[in-house]
């Protein structure tokens, strides 16, 4: 039998497709499967006005849409049409709806008129897969020219979703995007996500009131966790709705939902099908293969158990360090208190958070530091701003005020001013100015004996210790530097920077001598890589000491991938 110019292959189930792409249909023809086109019709333009027009029907086509047992819909409105002119007729009703945007759109009232004959296919087991689109709603009016004049004609709205009673319930947000996550524990799920075929969703989709009184399996989501698809089966019928996102090239994976997720699910509408997929239920499997899907099962389930471990060992190092995000994002008391973390955590002991010290006191003094610590000489008093702009010059000479008050209560000489700042705050850090210093504020910070400091290069100089496991020794000094203080440990000593690249190795003219296995450190990003000179060159011949000067390559695998040109070379002290 011909299908279309294509060879039928499966009388049943019969297939109507609404409002689906030409693709779509050649697509299922080509695969055999008997499936019909349907429109619910188009809008069409007309004259804009404050009052209503006549609506027409004449696109609409449905053929044999009562008994059908897979119903495809794409709600998505179509392109306008050309309106078809008709008489209107003293006294007798007709359907009106408002031109207001110059556009009369039937489709709605036409889905709901053929509401009941698609709930019946979905009571009697049938099939309806919906392409979601952004949800509207039309008003019409029923009346006479008489009613309309007198205001007794019956309004009543109808939606795109109104040829199918189950989505009456449907409450949905307006929402769009193309991030979607499948459920690829869902056969369905996989199926779609393995498609490759770009998706983007128009509305997210809540299901409150689908509780009691049908099962509802969500099969997507946004990057918020909002859903976006899924199987509903109402509990007084027994078909399914599949609700689906926008896919592009829906044709391509269509035929897939049909066979491969459509006859496991509703078997009974598949007689002719040769992918019955009733074989394949625990009564009538293969008991080595019942056995790997058990085996499958519990591999899932361990493998969820140790995934659920895994994220809550996240979310607890996420608190237990939750001042690193504060550092680039925080302001007032919480940054302060994140810096204060962040330098107990470098291994400073006597870290002193003047605010609580006040309190404690029971004193009220505006003209004081932030922070000090007093682990050793000189006492350093800091001053902690988060700023959404650049710091400004009496953010930076707070810190020296503070310094010198300190310096005249306690009746001592060895006190050293530090500001932290967190420029731009509301940026990523390397979408901020590099540079908040201007070069007088560093000249004057160096000329005053003063440290400036980015909550930037703390993160950095925190993740970098943690990363590699620094000590106390190696950090605590880089507080007590002058001018703006770089993440740069105590134990590392400049000696060049890259000059040449190779696969694997790298190239630069130390400034100081540098010997086979002494241990380097190479800038890379936001962070460094520490290794062993375990093999040095000069003009390719292999030496076992380069002096200050020469052209020195050194070998590390990778180095082209990992190490870029200029990176700062250091030699490791310890």
């Amino acid at each position: 039998m011909e299908n279309g110019g294509n060879h039928l292959l499966y009388e049943k189930p019969k297939i109507l497709l609404v409002d689906c792409s030409d693709e779509c249909l050649a697509a299922l023809r080509t695969s055999g499967w008997n499936c019909t086109p349907g429109t619910f019709g188009r809008p069409y333009k007309c004259e804009r006005s404050a009052n209503v027009s006549l609506v027409t029907n004449d696109s609409l086509s449905l053929p044999g849409y009562q008994e059908q047992e897979i119903v495809v819909v794409d709600t998505a409105r179509t392109a306008p049409g050309l309106a078809t002119e008709r008489e209107v007729i003293k006294g007798i009703q007709e359907l009106w709806c408002g031109s207001q945007e110059a556009l009369i759109d039937p489709r709605p009232f036409l889905m709901a008129a053929s509401r009941r004959a698609f709930d019946n296919i979905l009571q009697h087991g049938g099939l309806f897969i919906v392409l979601l689109s952004s949800h509207y709603e039309v008003k019409y009016f029923r009346g006479t020219t008489s009613d309309l004049r007198y205001g007794k004609a019956n309004d009543v709205d109808h939606s795109n979703r109104s040829f199918l009673g189950a989505l009456s319930e449907l409450y949905e947000t307006s929402m769009s995007g193309s991030e979607i996550r499948f459920d690829t524990s869902n056969s369905l799920g996989r199926l779609l996500a393995s498609s490759g075929l770009p998706m983007t969703y128009e509305t997210a989709l809540k299901h409150e009131n689908w509780h009691t009184h049908s099962e509802w399996t969500p099969i997507a989501w946004n990057k918020y966790g909002d859903e976006l698809a899924g199987v509903l089966q109402l509990e007084s019928a027994s078909g399914l709705v599949l609700l689906l996102p926008r896919i592009s090239d829906f044709h391509v994976v269509l035929p897939r939902i049909l066979s491969e997720w459509a006859t496991d699910k509703l078997p009974g509408l598949f007689p002719e099908h040769t992918a019955f997929g009733w074989i394949h239920r625990p009564e009538y499997e293969l008991t080595e293969v019942a056995c790997l899907k058990r085996k499958r099962e519990s591999t899932k389930r361990d493998l969820e158990k140790a995934v659920r471990e895994i994220d809550d060992e996240i979310e607890r190092a996420q608190e237990d360090h939750a001042h690193y995000h504060t550092l680039l994002t925080g302001t007032g008391g919480r940054l302060v208190d994140a810096v204060i973390a962040a330098l107990r955590e470098v291994g400073f002991a006597r870290v002193i958070d003047v605010d609580a010290e006040q309190a404690g006191q029971n004193l009220a003094d505006d003209l004081r530091e932030d922070i000090r610590i007093e682990d050793r000489s000189p006492l350093l008093v800091a001053d902690v701003r988060g700023l959404t702009g650049l710091p400004s010059d009496e953010d930076l000479t707070q810190a020296e005020k503070h310094a010198l008050m300190r310096t005249r209560k306690l009746n001592r000489t060895d006190v050293q001013a530090l500001t932290i700042i967190n420029h731009e705050r509301n940026l990523p850090p390397r979408e901020r100015i590099a540079s908040p210093f201007r070069d007088e504020m560093v000249r004057n910070a160096e000329d005053t004996q003063a440290g400036l400091m980015t909550t930037w290069d703390l993160f950095r100089l925190l993740r970098s210790a943690s990363e590699l496991g620094w000590e106390p020794e190696h950090l605590l000094g880089v507080f007590y530097r002058y001018g703006w203080i770089q993440p740069v440990p105590e134990h590392y000593s400049l000696a060049g920077s890259v000059e040449r690249l190779w696969k694997d190795a790298f190239g630069f003219v130390p400034t100081q001598t540098v010997a086979q296995g002494s241990r380097l450190a190479v800038e890379t990003g936001d962070t460094y890589i520490e290794f062993p000179a375990e093999s040095l060159q000069i003009d390719g011949t292999p030496v076992t000491e380069a002096a200050p000067g020469s052209e020195c390559g050194v070998a590390y695998t990778g180095s082209s991938s990992e190490i870029k040109k200029g990176a700062r070379v250091y030699i490791t002290t310890t």
